[in-house]
């Protein structure tokens, strides 16, 4: 499964002596891996709303999806909160979440973004 490898292959990255690369070495491995992260960032806030939208958290008795995806992922619920409120205005702002998908910004520059999104300025991030 997809997921699987991706696991994988992020373990492996966990793995190296990072202290006995070169600077150089670190230091494009650390652009790349926030990259990578922000992708990953894109790809939990996608799948967070759209386990809310499903409802299914309420089929486990869960009285919210962040809740119940707390629980399930052993994190503060209000980090799930945040995250789960990226992957809403997400669906709202489909340049941020290119930009997001593909690396070129970070979780927390689309989560400001969205912070500044109003109902004047929605074209923009349209």
């Amino acid at each position: 499964m997809l997921l699987d490898d991706l696991a994988q292959t992020v373990s492996l990255l966990a793995k190296p002596a990072w202290a006995s690369e070169p600077g150089v070495v670190n230091q494009h491995a650390a652009a790349e891996i926030a990259q990578a992260r922000a992708m990953l960032d894109c790809a939990e806030a996608a799948n967070l709303a759209a386990y809310e939208t499903s409802g299914e958290w309420r089929a486990r008795g869960a009285r919210s999806s962040a809740g119940r995806m707390a629980y399930e992922q052993r994190a503060p619920t209000g980090d799930v909160r945040r995250r789960l409120r990226r992957g809403r205005a997400l669906r709202e702002m489909p340049a941020t979440r290119d930009a997001l998908a593909d690396g070129r910004i970070s979780a927390s520059h689309a989560d400001r973004l969205a912070r500044a999104r109003r109902p004047e300025t929605a074209d923009a991030f349209d």
